[in-house]
């Protein structure tokens, strides 16, 4: 046993990437060079030392408090004083305490901004030209009469032009979110942005003949945030509820206070999605592909804004799905202390 230990010690001394292992008080059990070098800690004897007391960065801090009152691992992106950004993944392991691992992500960060750069300024030069055709082709009817078969290929090439502006738009948008512009914050009361989102699209829901539910609750913190983009958020989720469930089916909004946090849940019983599916849908571009799936359109961006603002708000989303009974979209946010 004391061999496979001095084994297992020696390779995690030994790896590229940071890891650090405490025990269950948090008191630092392994601390290897690269966490050391990444973190800037002392050549001083690091074992048995809180790390509270030991890692002076206040995110990794925050983690280490975060996973032992919630007893759940935590996933976070910390940046360095010398420029650098690690993914940070701290995981409870039951009867030793709790591992600390970082991979160096910079250089995927920056290939993520080049990328987002060249995006927004192609969507952006493309306004012009694509505004330009879109005037024409709302012009062509009134140049003369047009046969049946015209005015089919007007209509198709009008609804084009529009799918292609949406996806601009939202290309766009998500540039500017992730650079952190229109996001100033203020005290938000998100019934009053969930209220007015459930209302604007009961029309929708009413004519798929589904049933549109939300309860406001009696009371709920407010959050920092920027009710702009929050409604973004829900407009969002709400749209694709709409588009994903069957006529005649459901939509539950909700909206709860836990643990200083509030929790925001929109639920259906639509088509759901594969299990294989789910870790890529707050991807850009990435849509759920299936039979039931080709016909609705859309840009494959929604969701990857919903991410975005909300964790511009730092705050949290996820999905639970099951194929055949429905989805459940929920986002957490920190509550404002009254």
């Amino acid at each position: 046993v004391e061999v496979e230990r001095a084994k297992l010690e020696a390779v995690l001394r030994e790896a590229q990437e940071a890891v650090i292992v405490v025990d269950e008080e948090d008191n630092i059990l392994l601390c290897n060079a690269a966490a050391r070098a990444a973190l800037d800690l002392a050549e001083a004897n690091l074992l048995r030392r809180h790390v509270a007391e030991a890692i002076p960065h206040l995110t990794l801090r925050e983690m280490f408090a975060q996973v032992r009152e919630t007893g759940q691992a935590a996933h976070s992106e910390v940046p360095l004083k010398d420029g650098r950004t690690f993914n940070a993944q701290l995981t409870p392991i039951e009867g030793v305490g709790r591992v600390l691992v970082m991979q160096d992500i910079t250089h995927l960060k920056e290939l993520d901004r080049i990328k987002s750069e060249f995006v927004a300024t192609v969507s952006h030069d493309l306004r012009t030209p694509l505004t330009t055709i879109q005037g024409y082709i709302e012009l062509l009817p009134r140049a003369g009469p047009l046969n049946a078969q015209q005015r089919e290929f007007i209509e198709r090439a009008g609804e084009s032009m529009q799918a292609i502006t949406e996806l601009i738009g939202d290309l766009l948008d998500v540039g500017r979110i992730e650079a952190g512009f229109d996001l100033e914050m203020m005290p938000c009361d998100l019934r009053e942005v969930i209220e007015e989102a459930v209302k604007d699209f009961r029309p929708q829901a009413a004519e798929k003949g589904q049933d549109l539910r939300w309860q406001p609750p009696e009371a709920l913190p407010l959050v920092q945030g920027n009710p702009l983009r929050l409604r973004q958020v829900m407009d969002n989720l709400l749209s694709n509820a709409v588009k994903y469930t069957q006529e005649g089916g459901w939509i539950a909004v909700s909206a709860v206070e836990d643990n200083g946090h509030v929790v925001v849940r929109v639920a259906d019983n639509g088509i759901g999605i594969p299990p294989a599916q789910q870790p890529y849908i707050f991807d850009k571009f990435y849509r759920v592909e299936s039979d039931e799936t080709a016909d609705i359109k859309g840009t494959g961006l929604g969701l990857a804004i919903v991410k975005a603002v909300i964790e511009k708000h730092n705050g949290r989303v996820w999905v639970e799905s099951r194929p055949g009974v429905g989805s459940v979209f929920s986002f957490v946010l920190p509550a404002l202390k009254a």
